[in-house]
Parts: structure tokens; sequence; C-alpha cells
């Protein structure tokens, strides 16, 4: 798989968890708008992240509480990846790109609550 389509899964609430496959390299746009996913990894191959793709539209359901980013090639990441994310929802990045990451999102509309932390164990 090479890209996810966009707005697959949009508003699924259903949608707690899901397995990415290690083939894909682009996470369309809005691809998991208001999901009720709780946890997602990213895997090591994917190279873009696009607009809106974790949103939340009503911040009372945000449910995405961990991401894991093995990925160390991300070069192209969307604005508002993680809009109205809640408040205790922490992305662990892989310790080589923690600064790289955290500029790249911050730039793009992180919300300043989230947490990032680099592990080195990811990828």
């Amino acid at each position: 798989m090479e890209e996810t389509d966009p707005h697959p899964f949009w508003g699924s609430r259903r949608l707690s968890v899901v397995k990415l496959p290690c083939s894909l390299r682009r996470i369309g746009p809005s691809s998991f708008l208001d999901t009720g996913l709780r946890k997602v990894t990213i895997p090591e191959n994917v190279e873009e992240i696009g607009a809106g793709a974790f949103e939340t539209a009503d911040p009372k359901r945000a449910t995405l509480k961990r991401v894991v980013i093995k990925s160390k090639k991300i070069r192209k990441w969307g604005k508002g990846i993680f809009d109205d994310a809640r408040r205790d929802l922490v992305i662990e990045v892989p310790a080589s790109k923690e600064k790289e990451y955290r500029k790249a999102l911050k730039k793009k509309g992180l919300p300043k609550y989230v947490k990032i932390i680099g592990r080195r164990a990811l990828g």
C-alpha cells in the first residue's frame, strides 16, 4: 500500500485500532478525521502525513491518546495533523529525529499541550 485514500475512515467513531502496513509511504489528508482511534503506530516507510490526518472535528470527542512514529523518513507534514487533540496526547518519535519532528509539527500547528517524547528503540 503506497498511500491511504483521503477520508477513508472519516467519522468512523467505532474505529479504535488500526494496523497500518509497513509498505505505507503516505498518509493522506484527513485519513482518520474524527474517528474513535485511540492509538496509532506510523510505520518506518512513511514519508508524508497529510493535512488533518488525525484531526478531531469536536475536541470533546477526541480519543487519540498515543501516536508512535517509527519512521525517520518523514519530510512532508500537512497542516493541523493533530488539530483539537486530547490534552493527554503523547507522540513518541525516534530519538534521533525528536528535535526535527518537534519543530516540523509545531510549525504545522501542533497544540502546545501535546507531549513529544524521543525514544531510542523506535525504528
